[in-house]
């Protein structure tokens, strides 16, 4: 069952060795995620990452890379003694346009192709010491009834006695100032509050009322992960309390970390 909710940014200054230059300036979001990681950690060491991706058919078992981010730090999902089960107990998935797709194989060499948010996912394991992390990617474009019900569906599949902790990896908007990679949109403070509120109240109604026209819009890459985290809740008989344990946009996107749990 799902006994707590980590929901972090992805980018890749996370990572100290990726910005030797800039730690100290990227610690406060840095250290917020870890805190939230480490909250996780402790409620569960078995977590299910929900994050965008693109990608249908890979595997996502084995070493993975940031290389192409300018560091071979290497990630994993699951340390080796653990990474079949990521596949026999939790078949890793893509949830797309098209369906889901299995994602088969295996392979020896670090890869340094993985989506960015399950490199970060994989280092945050490796970071605060849990034992797998579970991939469930889910196509940016998907509806928002689609992404409640992917999450209805996963809180079902996670409804047993094992504690499980979901890992939910998204961005606010790139769009926020003239610091941002994109140009600035007068509408994004206001979506960025919105989602800032949703997940400190929490309140899974105001993540699943984000509008997806908008928030692609602006560039948010965290709409549809929230929104499956909304189906997700929304599907358990439990009421849920929430920490938002940092909401800014220090470089030019916005970034929201929040740790929720069930009341007991």
């Amino acid at each position: 069952m799902i006994v707590g909710v980590a929901v972090l940014p992805h980018p890749p200054l996370l990572v100290p060795e990726l910005v030797t230059g800039a730690v100290t300036a990227t610690a406060p979001v840095r250290d917020s995620c870890v805190a939230a990681a480490v909250e996780l950690r402790d409620l569960a060491t078995d977590w299910v990452v929900i994050a965008s991706g693109a990608v249908e058919s890979r595997d996502f078992r084995g070493a993975a890379t940031f290389a192409g981010y300018g560091r071979p730090v290497e990630v994993r999902l699951a340390e080796p003694v653990h990474e079949e089960e990521i596949a026999s107990e939790f078949e890793p998935r893509v949830r797309t346009k098209r369906g889901t797709q299995a994602v088969p194989g295996s392979r020896t060499e670090p890869d340094p192709s993985w989506p960015l948010p399950l490199l970060i996912a994989g280092w945050l394991r490796g970071r605060v010491g849990a034992r797998r992390v579970r991939p469930l990617l889910v196509d940016e474009r998907l509806s928002t009834a689609e992404c409640l019900a992917e999450g209805a569906e996963l809180a079902t599949r996670l409804a047993g006695a094992e504690a499980v902790g979901l890992l939910v990896l998204g961005d606010g908007s790139a769009r926020v100032s003239e610091r941002s990679p994109l140009p600035a949109d007068p509408r994004a403070a206001a979506f960025d509050e919105a989602t800032a509120h949703a997940l400190g109240a929490p309140s899974p109604e105001a993540l699943a009322a984000l509008d997806p026209n908008e928030a692609s819009d602006l560039a948010v890459s965290g709409r549809a992960p929230w929104q499956v985290l909304a189906g997700a809740v929304s599907a358990s008989s439990a009421r849920w309390t929430a920490e938002l344990r940092y909401s800014a946009a220090p470089f030019g996107v916005r970034y929201h970390v929040a740790s929720w749990r069930p009341v007991p």
